[in-house]
Formats: structure tokens, sequence, C-alpha cells
């Protein structure tokens, strides 16, 4: 593994708010979804998407729409995740 795949490894295992959205986000759903689910406030996840798809791991699939976003896990992010899981 690369320099640059354990930063991003460890850019998630340090944070457990962006490893529980990405385990979530295999089919589409908004920020407000994901709140539902995780039980965490929306600001925190609204960042936390926000960071995954700085870093390729998600994908927005309505950027142009200033509310009711929906995120997706990347193809990356499935295999970060798949990373993650390793034991």
């Amino acid at each position: 593994m690369t320099n640059k795949k354990f930063d991003l490894v460890a850019s998630i295992r340090r944070s457990t708010i962006k490893q529980k959205v990405l385990e979530q986000v295999f089919e589409p759903k908004t920020p407000t979804d994901l709140k539902k689910v995780i039980g965490i406030h929306r600001e925190s996840i609204s960042r936390a998407l926000l960071s995954l798809e700085k870093q390729g791991l998600v994908t927005c699939k309505n950027p142009n729409q200033p509310n009711f976003r929906y995120y997706q896990i990347s193809k990356k992010g499935k295999k970060m995740l798949l990373q993650l899981n390793k034991k």
C-alpha cells in the first residue's frame, strides 16, 4: 500500500462518522436520510460527506441541487471499505 493510501485509510479510521457514512451510502442517500440511520447531527454528516467527496470516496448524484443532495459510494470508496474491514 502506498503512503497516499495509508493516509486515506488513516483519515477514515480517525473519524467514526466518516466510516459510518461510507458504510451507509451503497444506495444514494441524503444527509437527512443518513441522520435517521446513524443518529448524529446532519451538519456532522454533511461535513463528512464533503470530505469523503473531496477524497473521491463518494459522489454527489445531483450536484446542481441546492438541497436534498444524494450521495453514493464510489468504486474507490468500496475499495477503501474493503481495506478498512480487513483484519
